[in-house]
Order: structure tokens, then sequence, then C-alpha cells
């Protein structure tokens, strides 16, 4: 039988012919120089007989040297070898091409490289591409781009998008063209810098269990798109959880860590360990820094309703606008808070004069009211902000003149529940003397109490865990 291997364009066509028993399939293996890899391809019958197939060297292989390819036959379900060939592919640079220049040049932000292939014998009527890949993984992220050619200044180009391959350091690039039916190739590199930050632990608080990962020191010439902070104590990270930081005034970013979303003991300290991962505006993440601190709940076992607020007014007014709920100026603005801010101050105020904590009494207040849309017993005009009277059926429950008082009427109930300690300020709640005092000290006993639901208090210190993720700016 006859087998031939010849190169044409780049293009390898590969044929088998004159067999002298018919085979049921033929198969073309072809080992690239120095002795791999070896891919395998299928023939196609022609009508004469013949088996021919064909193999894109560049794109399959992308190496210059010398190369085997074999033909083998299938006779009753056995594959054999019938024939072997060599073939070559010359170097990069012939001597008619002394002049062809290939380079990269990256974007001032870094979310884009552009490649230029120009002079040698390069021309309008050849086709140039680029494949290009990342040294993070070997190629897993190569790309083959296609370049344009510009009448003008007779370049060839292609922009790579840097977010198409996500990875820091040395970029891989190189050239396949043809020109007047043979091979030509180059190369060249560029490099994307990797971002970077300092980090640290700060505003650690035993009685809360409470920390913040803090990452400062931010370069990255493509910006930030988001930082995020892998946390656990666990040695098999079984109570690992990703935080989203949150980008702060100065330009830092902050995520906030609540040790009890994790493991966590009341009597000796536990290693917390993060890692924190920047992602640039280029798509590119890189792990910046790593951190670990010792840890102990020194708090009670409960959230206390009374005690130092943990959230102002900013965070409580950001929280709402997060829910993307209207807030009702219009049943409110003349009852003394006519935007969601003026509502969050006031509701800081009263809880400070009791000594209650603001973040249980807002929590409370969006629970209960469907963060102010209301839509049952109680309406919006009667400033009841916790149901306060409202025993369901169709009956509204008490109302207050103003958002001050209805606010107070709330502050003082709960420090009803909470604390057997006098009121400050002169007892607006009407139900004040219904409740047996200090039965309640945390936020979770209020279930079954404050509501019938066993669950109650639980879900509201859920939502007030929501709300302390975001740490004021």
């Amino acid at each position: 039988m006859a087998f031939e291997a010849a190169v044409s364009d780049g293009t390898l066509r590969l044929k088998a012919s004159g067999f002298t028993l018919t085979p049921s399939n033929v198969c073309f293996p072809v080992t690239a120089p120095g002795g791999g890899p070896t891919k395998w391809y299928q023939g196609y019958r022609q009508a004469d007989g013949s088996w021919t197939g064909s193999v894109d060297l560049g794109a399959e292989f992308g190496a210059y040297g010398e190369y085997s390819a074999q033909a083998y036959a299938t006779y009753a379900g056995e594959c054999l070898p019938r024939a072997s060939a060599t073939f070559s592919i010359s170097k990069e640079l012939g001597d008619d091409e002394r002049r062809l220049t290939l380079k990269a040049t990256v974007s001032a932000d870094q979310k884009t490289a552009t490649v230029e292939a120009s002079g040698g014998r390069l021309g309008a009527s050849s086709a140039v591409r680029f494949p290009v890949w990342s040294d993070v993984g070997g190629q897993d992220d190569m790309i083959w781009y296609s370049a344009s050619y510009s009448l003008v200044d007779g370049i060839w180009r292609a922009t790579i998008p840097i977010s198409s391959h996500k990875s820091p350091g040395s970029y891989n690039v190189h050239m396949y063209g043809t020109v007047f039916g043979e091979p030509v190739w180059s190369s060249t590199t560029f490099t994307i810098d990797e971002p970077s930050a300092s980090v640290s632990i700060e505003s650690q608080n035993e009685e809360l269990g409470t920390f913040a990962v803090a990452v400062r020191d931010v370069s990255s010439a493509s910006g930030v798109s988001k930082v995020q902070v892998p946390l656990w104590s666990a040695a098999d990270q079984s109570d690992i959880r990703w935080y989203d930081a949150t980008r702060q005034s100065d330009g830092s970013w902050r995520a906030l860590v609540n040790i009890r979303d994790h493991k966590y003991s009341i009597s000796t300290q536990r290693t917390y360990s993060a890692h924190v991962y920047l992602t640039a505006g280029n798509e590119v993440t890189a792990l910046v820094g790593a951190t670990s601190v010792g840890m102990q709940y020194k708090g009670s076992s409960g959230y206390g309703i009374m005690g130092v607020s943990n959230v102002d007014a900013s965070q409580m007014s950001a929280f709402f606008s997060s829910k993307s709920k209207k807030y009702p100026a219009d049943a409110y603005s003349g009852k003394g808070a006519g935007t969601i801010e003026q509502f969050c101050t006031i509701l800081c105020e009263e809880a400070a004069v009791e000594g209650v904590r603001a973040e249980v009494v807002f929590a409370q207040a969006m629970k209960e009211t469907g963060y102010l849309q209301f839509g049952g017993d109680v309406k919006a005009e009667q400033c009841n902000f916790a149901g306060i009277g409202a025993t369901g059926n169709g009956v509204p429950g008490n109302s207050f003149a103003d958002v001050r008082t209805g606010l107070r009427a709330q502050v003082q109930h709960l420090k009803a529940y909470a604390s057997t300690e006098e009121l400050v300020q002169v007892c607006v709640d009407p139900r004040f003397g219904y409740v047996k005092r200090g039965c309640a000290p945390t936020v979770e006993s209020l279930g079954g109490k404050w509501a019938t639901s066993q669950y109650y208090g639980v879900e509201l210190v859920a939502l007030i865990g929501e709300m302390m993720k975001t740490a004021p700016a």
C-alpha cells in the first residue's frame, strides 16, 4: 500500500491507498517532534478506495521539527499498523522572514493586552492567529485569537481580554500564520501584575464574639471588583464560611465576623484562620494575605436585649435601603421622620436612653412591619412598630401620636421583658404593666412570650446578624 504525508498551508494532509484487503476503518496517529504527544485522527473513505485525513498542525501541536505519522487499518475488529511516514516543519524564522516582529502591549489598567504581528512576508492575504495562555495551570486557559489586518499600517492585531484568562503573572503568546502557503511562527510574552494588600485583625471583642478582618494598602491597576474572606476554626474546615468584605470610605475593605457563626468556646480560646482573596477589575483573583486570631466567646449564651448598641443609625438606614423597600414618607413626614435616616436616628436615641440595644429594636420593627410596608391589622399611620396590642382577627392594636412616641413605647416594652430596672422616661407603653418584668433577657427568649412562635427571637437574631455583616463606613 501507499502512504503520503504532505504539509500545505500549515495543514497536514494524509492519504493511505492501495490496500490489498478493504479495511473497515482507517485511523492516523500523528506524533509531535521529540516523541510526543501522539494524537489519533479519523480517516475518511474516498470513492477510489483510498482513505484521507487532515490535521491543523498549528492548532493541534504548534511545534517545529520532525513529525511521524502512521496509518492503522481495521480488519475483522482488529486495528493493525500498515504504513508510516515522517515530515518536518521548518523553524520559526527563515532567511526571508528576519524582519518579522511580534509584540504584546498591556493597557494601563491591565484589563487588556494588544498583540501585534508585522514585517517579514505577512500580508493581507495571510491568516494569522495568536494562541494565548498564562503560566498558571499550564495551558488550561489557552484561547486562540484571530487577528485582524490593518491596511493602514500593515499590522495584524488582536485584543486579549484578561478577564477571559483570570490569572496574574506571565502570559505566553504564539503567532501562527501562513505566508505563500508556508507556516510562519513566532512567540513573545507579557506580564499581568498580581494584586496585593495588607491584612490584619481589628475591632476584637470577646464579649460580643466579633472581630473584623481589615484589608488595607490595596494595589491593583484595574481596581477592585470584590474582596472575599473564607474563615474557619475547625481543623477540617467544616465550619468554613465565606464573607464578602465591604469597601470603606478610606478605600480599605472590611469583613465583620461573629464567631458564633462558626465553632466557638465559652471556656477556652479557639484559633480563627482567614484567607483574603481579592478579585481585580480584570477578574484576576489572587490570595493577597492570611491571618489568624485567638478568640473566646465571653458573652451570654444568648443575644442580650439590654446593652450598648452594636449598630448605628447609618448602618440601619443602609440595611433598609439594601432591601429595596420604599420608605413611607407620606405617612411619617408629618410625624417627625420624613426619611429612613431620621427614623433610624430617633430609634437609636430612644434605645440609648433606656439602655436597650438599638439593633434589637430595629430588627423587631422591620420584622413586625415587613420593613415598614405593614399590610396587616396595624396601619402605618398608627406609628406602632412592634404590634403592641394587636392580637389578630382585625384588632389593630395601639396608636401613637408620632414616630418618636411609637418607638419609645416599643423600647419600653422590650425593657419590660428584658430588665427589672425602672424606666428613665415617663411610660408611654400602654401594656407595660402586663409584662412579667425580666422574663426574657435575651432576644432568643422572646419566642413564645412576645409572640406565640417559639422561633420569633431566633429569627430576630438572624436578622441582626445579617445587618451586622456590613461594618460602618
